[in-house]
C-alpha cells in the first residue's frame, strides 16, 4: 500500500483521473453494480447455509444431551442392581454359614 500510495503522489492518480471518461466511469458503475448483487446473492445463500448450519447443531446438542440423560439413568439402574446383588451375595453368605 505504502508502493501504491507513493505513486498515487508521484502522478499516477492524476493520470488516472485525465483518463477518466463518462464512457468508462458508468462501465465502473455498472460493473459494480454487478458485483454488488452477486455479493448480496452469495450473502444470502451464506445466510441460509449458516441457519441450516445452526438449526443441525441445536438439534444434535439436543440428542446428546438426552443420551447423557438416558446413560445417567441407566447408570443408576445398574448401580441399584449391583447395591441388590451385593446384598443378595451378605444374605447367601449368611445362610450358608448356618
Amino acid at each position: 500500500m505504502i508502493s501504491e500510495n507513493a505513486n498515487w503522489v508521484d502522478g499516477a492518480l492524476s493520470e488516472r483521473m485525465k483518463s477518466s471518461t463518462a464512457n468508462s466511469n458508468n462501465q465502473n458503475v455498472a460493473s459494480n453494480s454487478d458485483r454488488l448483487q452477486k455479493l448480496k446473492e452469495v450473502s444470502h445463500i451464506e445466510k441460509e447455509q449458516a441457519s441450516s448450519v445452526l438449526t443441525r447443531i441445536e438439534s444434535e446438542t439436543r440428542a446428546i444431551l438426552d443420551a447423557g440423560d438416558d446413560i445417567a439413568r441407566r447408570r443408576d439402574r445398574i448401580q441399584g442392581d449391583r447395591e441388590r446383588v451385593t446384598a443378595n451375595h451378605r444374605r447367601t453368605a449368611d445362610l450358608i454359614d448356618k
